[in-house]
């Protein structure tokens, strides 16, 4: 469990708008500027083979959800992709690399608990400004994907997007699979998959 807290042993501090505060949370880093290939953010899970009809499978079960309780920006992997920036000293536009790949948030619950409407929640990436290829947020596999039993979701008052807040680069063969409650007063702040894509 991730909890946004002044330090160790304390209890939650409880963030608002009013405060002034800047608070970005991840489950894997805040800011990507190179690369990231075949890495995970999840609950703890096993698998074995089970027999069905004369056939063989791999299943996978979990023992446990992984949770991110947070204020502020928050998101299950990273907080930004990637970003152009201006290099003064030369007056031109440095990109930076800003590559995800084969990577996944799994079994999880992400709950934002800034009480706000303008708080940003993703599955995956706040802000994606290059490129991310084959990666997913997924809820449960378990026959009740998604639920309240289960405890895999993303829950927040402000905006949602179910796999990235705001898209300047490329997404391919990715996807969000995971319930979404938005318990704001303004339901239209959620998206399934990428809430603002600017391309």
């Amino acid at each position: 469990v991730v909890n946004y807290m002044r330090g160790a042993n304390t209890d939650p501090i409880e963030i608002t708008q009013a405060m002034k505060i800047e608070s970005n949370v991840a489950g894997f880093a805040i800011n990507n500027n190179r690369s990231i290939i075949n890495s995970r953010v999840g609950g703890e899970s096993f698998r074995h083979i089970v027999f069905v009809d004369d056939i063989y499978y791999v299943k996978t079960e979990y023992t446990d959800v992984f949770t991110i309780n947070a204020q502020g920006n928050v998101a299950g992997f990273v907080i930004e992709n990637g970003s152009s920036q201006i290099d003064t000293s030369v007056g031109e536009v440095s990109d930076k690399i800003g590559y995800i790949s084969a990577c996944f948030v799994d079994h999880v619950e992400i709950i934002n608990k800034m009480d706000s409407d303008t708080s940003i929640t993703a599955g995956f990436i706040i802000h994606n400004f290059n490129n991310v290829q084959g990666c997913y947020v997924e809820g449960s596999d378990e026959e009740k994907e998604g639920s309240y039993i289960v405890g895999t979701k993303i829950s927040a008052d402000g905006y949602i997007g179910g796999f990235i807040y705001e898209n300047d680069g490329l997404v391919k063969n990715s996807y969000s699979n995971i319930k979404i409650d938005n318990e704001g007063s303004i339901g239209s702040y959620v998206a399934g998959f990428v809430y603002k894509n600017n391309i």
